[in-house]
């Protein structure tokens, strides 16, 4: 997701087609982003729209940014956390709509494989949650994540690990149940 300094000059004045560019190459990351942290398509397709009218209205902030792909990022993410915070919709369980992230927890690799529990990550602390949604189903690395959080590396490990064992609880809590 490369943009040339060029582009980027034309889209900071206000050049319509490069802004088309830019939406078209960077939205359905951020759309997957968006949609993780709130489980919800049509609330998922509002912020969406918020976060790219501010990514036009705040185009003239962008020699501050060393990559475009993480400023968007870096917005839909913030975007997408005041949303959530004003709904409070961060700590219910929100079983209608639908599995996503259905992962099920092998113990001894903490990896993930597909399987029916995406309602463990909704139990899991936004802190935790974020850098699992974007290392473990976006794939970043741990130097992106950095960028995208502003948090250190050293954080963003700790947060994957911390995130990790809770979601390996919360799983390990339902099978007791079964």
């Amino acid at each position: 997701m490369e943009h040339s300094s060029e582009f980027i000059e034309l889209f900071k004045k206000g050049d319509h087609k490069a802004f088309e560019h830019i939406y078209d190459t960077t939205k359905k990351l951020t759309y997957n982003v968006i949609y993780k942290m709130t489980m919800d398509i049509e609330e998922s397709n509002d912020i969406m729209h918020d976060v790219y009218v501010k990514i036009y209205e705040n185009k003239h902030k962008y020699q501050q940014i060393v990559d475009l792909k993480y400023w968007i990022y870096r917005i839909a993410v913030n975007h997408t956390l005041n949303v959530l915070k004003k709904r409070s919709i961060f700590n219910k369980q929100r079983s209608s709509i639908g599995f996503f992230y259905t992962k099920q927890i092998n113990n001894q690799k903490n990896d993930y494989e597909e399987g029916p529990i995406m309602a463990l990550l909704l139990k899991i602390k936004p802190k935790y949650k974020l850098p699992i949604i974007l290392k473990d189903i976006e794939n970043l690395s741990y130097e992106e994540i950095s960028k995208v959080l502003k948090i250190n590396i050293g954080t963003v490990r700790s947060r994957l690990n911390r995130g990790r064992k809770q979601l390996l609880e919360s799983y390990q809590k339902e099978v007791a149940n079964e």
